[in-house]
């Protein structure tokens, strides 16, 4: 469990909502879909980065690090993805639950990998390079997720903008301090920014005039 970080003050906490607010950037619900589309045309791999990294919020460093053990267990997959100290930003381990709809991508990447004739390892990265059993590195992942990016909704975007999204998304249907553990912050100011309102939310508001 990660355990907030207590002493921040509130003028702490204002001045990272502050700095962080004016770079949030977020994928509307279209765009997500147009994504993910765009991936699932381009490879079983990269559809299933996309749809991990929008469903658990995992940081680019987080995902290369994944393991088959991370997901599986006795050739099982688990009901939570685990992020392990090793791979944590925050240097702490932490579970985030596995959706019906992302357990159903994992197995459909899996059991294409099986046919590929690979024997799963647990220790395997569970993202790899082409025809190599090494892990993708964060270059690669930032290239990927660009490339679909650009093609699906015109414009580059950089992997974190996957977990901002989680974020936001989270952030609307569950308590803070759920979204703070999910996503593995230590500072409750870090997670904050995500119940501000975005470019998003304000049309969306509008809209909802006519």
């Amino acid at each position: 469990m990660v355990k907030p970080n207590n002493k921040a003050s509130m003028e702490e906490i204002r001045a990272e909502i502050k700095r962080k607010s004016r770079t949030v950037e977020v994928l509307n619900r279209d765009e997500q879909a147009t994504m993910l589309f765009k991936a699932l045309k381009s490879s079983p791999r990269n559809y299933a980065i996309l749809m991990v990294m929008l469903q658990t919020g995992v940081r680019v460093g987080e995902l290369v690090g994944l393991v088959f053990d991370d997901i599986m267990i006795g050739g099982h997959f688990k009901t939570a993805l685990t992020v392990r100290a090793e791979t944590s930003k925050s240097g702490r381990e932490r579970e985030i639950p596995i959706s019906k709809r992302l357990k159903d991508v994992l197995q459909d990447y899996v059991t294409g990998y099986q046919l590929k004739q690979r024997a799963i390892r647990a220790e395997d990265p569970l993202f790899q390079q082409t025809n190599k059993v090494q892990p993708l590195s964060t270059r690669q992942v930032e290239r990927i997720v660009a490339k679909i990016s650009k093609e699906a909704i015109g414009r580059k975007i950089h992997p974190h903008i996957l977990r901002h999204t989680f974020g936001t998304n989270t952030s609307r249907v569950a308590p803070i301090r759920v979204v703070m553990e999910l996503l593995g912050h230590t500072n409750i100011a870090s997670t904050q920014i995500y119940l501000h309102p975005n470019s998003v939310d304000l049309k969306q508001a509008v809209d909802k005039l006519e």
